[in-house]
């Protein structure tokens, strides 16, 4: 149908223009007029078909835009989101410390407000799990019984307790000069300058991947998910680019493949950026 109304609209402009440029000289004063009047509707009607026949792409065309721009508002609102709140719990472990370095808190309290803050940020993490959106959604259906989600939510928190556990360098333990989000993750960890830009240091403090990126996510699979100039893309663990950023988004990788999406096409990629 698009290309009917594009055929059609040629078609009007190529024969008008053709007649007027062929009759001119045959054409009265009053008839002139008229036919300059007759040449200008047609050019009109073919404009109109033109875009009528374009209209729905560059309606569809704006969609997509709009809804990559909020996704991508989104991911930014999480992480900082995500920031505030650890920046919160720090600050509460950091007020208990001098408030018992000034004799204001004994040793036992300070221990036992510390745990009260730790099981509070154990909380936050396990609600963003998708174990426990999983389990949410089975209780909110009624699958799941009250008991039943509760005693799943607390193994879902021991499992989680006992991972922190295995990693002896975590955010809370782990003093660095660079501000750490999160926690480490295949050795690395990611920090942000004061710009906002994303980066990556070793267990030894070492910034191995200068911050340079808008958003990034912890490794997974040997490779993490960046963005620069609002494009989607992956590096390895020294900082080279291994997967362009070219797409408008991405997932990160699980199972050797990683969702990502060009416009409206949607697909998967291996680890060498092969479409698969």
């Amino acid at each position: 149908m698009k290309e009917f109304k594009i055929i059609i609209a040629v078609i009007l402009i190529v024969a008008s223009t053709y007649t007027i440029i062929t009759s001119y000289d045959e054409f009265y004063q009053e008839e002139l007029y008229g036919a300059i009047l007759g040449y200008v509707m047609i050019l009109l009607i073919a404009s109109g078909l033109i875009y009528s026949s374009q209209y729905k792409r560059i309606k569809e065309e704006n969609r997509l835009k709009e809804e990559q721009t909020r996704h991508i508002n989104t991911k930014e609102t999480t992480m900082d989101v995500q920031h505030s709140e650890e920046l919160n719990f720090q600050k509460q472990k950091e007020n208990l410390k001098n408030l018992h370095e000034k004799g204001l808190l004994s040793e036992k309290e300070l221990q036992e407000k510390n745990l009260k803050v730790t099981n509070q940020e154990l909380t936050v993490e396990l609600q963003k799990t998708e174990e426990y959106q999983q389990l949410s959604e089975l209780y909110k259906a009624k699958v799941l019984e009250s008991r039943e989600f509760e005693e799943k939510v607390e193994n879902l928190k021991l499992i989680l307790k006992e991972a922190k556990s295995k990693n002896s360098q975590t955010t809370q333990e782990y003093q660095s000069k660079y501000n750490i989000v999160g926690e480490f993750v295949e050795g690395f960890a990611m920090v942000w300058d004061e710009e906002g830009n994303y980066g990556f240091i070793d267990y030894e403090d070492n910034l191995i991947i200068t911050p340079r990126f808008e958003f990034a996510e912890d490794f997974k699979e040997e490779l993490a998910l960046v963005r620069l100039n609002r494009q989607f893309g992956f590096i390895d663990k020294e900082g080279q680019i291994r997967i362009p950023t070219t797409y408008d988004d991405a997932e990160s990788f699980s199972g050797g493949k990683a969702r990502v999406n060009k416009g409206k096409d949607f697909f998967y990629i291996n680890k060498e950026g092969d479409r698969i």
